[in-house]
């Protein structure tokens, strides 16, 4: 039986498996939505059709553990102010380099309704052990500058 260090997945990976918690369904990963011509046309490039993976319970009780797993989080920066947060660390050896480690966050924004999924990857941390020391608060930090941009205010 694999757990997370016999498992390898891009962050790109892990952004499109966290974001089926959104409505249970799958979407492939693109990087480029739409290509422009010099002379100003644009052409949407064709997307893959949604796969159903989870029901609509699984999502709801899945996000509900992420969500209680970032409110009792010892990381105070990933606790946005009226902003309810789904999130979990990971932390896993690398087996290209013995001894190093890569650790992980994952974000649904908000909580119970994402429109956001974010996953930060901090190969090789210096100076701490856990996920929760070196991606949690690097998700953090981002999070409060981009939510605004894209319209979600933060609460005082």
């Amino acid at each position: 039986m694999a757990f997370g260090q016999e498992l390898g997945v891009s962050a790109l990976q892990m952004a499109a498996a966290a974001s089926a918690l959104v409505d249970g369904s799958y979407r492939r990963p693109r990087l480029v939505f739409a290509c422009t011509s010099a002379d100003g046309e644009r052409a949407d490039l064709p997307t893959a059709e949604p796969v159903r993976v989870f029901s609509a319970d699984t999502v709801r009780r899945v996000r509900g553990y992420m969500q209680r797993a970032a409110e009792e989080s010892d990381c105070q920066e990933i606790k946005l102010p009226g902003v309810p947060l789904a999130g979990k660390t990971g932390t896993a050896e690398d087996e290209t380099e013995l001894g190093k480690e890569i650790h992980s966050y994952v974000a649904l924004v908000p909580a119970d309704n994402p429109f956001l999924t974010l996953v930060v990857v901090v190969r090789h941390p210096h100076g701490v052990r856990y996920a929760s020391q070196s991606a949690a608060p690097t998700a953090g930090r981002i999070l409060r500058r981009v939510l605004p941009y894209l319209g979600q205010p933060l609460g005082e």
